[in-house]
């Protein structure tokens, strides 16, 4: 996972995880597995923020 966040950030992408299931989660955690994710808990709650975001932006300009 980690070299799939590095390749995407390398193309300029930004990784955002959602939907994960609690017990694919749960077993990241307890392998110890030491990983930096912008994990939200649905698609939609992912949505709303990168509208946030791009408003925020564009209200800059």
């Amino acid at each position: 996972m980690s070299q799939l966040n590095s390749a995407l950030g390398l193309m300029g992408l930004r990784e955002m995880y959602a939907g994960s299931n609690p017990l694919f989660v749960r077993d990241i955690v307890h392998a110890g597995i030491q990983v930096e994710l912008e994990v939200y808990t649905t698609f939609r709650i992912a949505l709303k923020q990168l509208l946030t975001e791009n408003d925020q932006l564009l209200s800059k300009l």
